[in-house]
């Protein structure tokens, strides 16, 4: 995690109809994160943005490949989203895109 955050909020959406969620918001002042973890059947990622000014960038999470948008007007605004195994990740904040790879990377599963 960036330095200087912490995680004033945790939401749990159980299990139902093959599908659950996790949602992590962390905040450090002004600058925010959200990590939101899902285990879908048969569920995609997807993740609309606008096109004028976002930059996409293929990336590779733990070997998995991922989406990395990032967007620099108001204050910029990065999103990484990729699958592995059975779950889906989405990372988004008002953090910078080499932050978000980072914290990414440094997740780890839980059984």
């Amino acid at each position: 995690m960036p330095h200087g955050f912490t995680l004033p909020q945790v939401k749990y959406y159980p299990e139902g109809k093959g599908f659950a969620r996790v949602e992590l918001y962390y905040t450090a002042g002004e600058k925010w994160l959200l990590i939101v973890q899902w285990k879908a059947e048969n569920q995609g990622i997807g993740y609309s943005f606008d096109t004028d000014d976002t930059v996409v960038s293929d990336v590779a999470v733990r070997g998995n490949p991922g989406k990395l948008y990032y967007r620099q007007s108001n204050g910029g605004y990065s999103q990484l989203t990729w699958a592995e195994g059975d779950r889906n990740y989405r990372i988004g904040g008002a953090i910078g895109p080499s932050e978000i790879e980072r914290v990414a990377s440094s997740l780890r599963q839980l059984n």
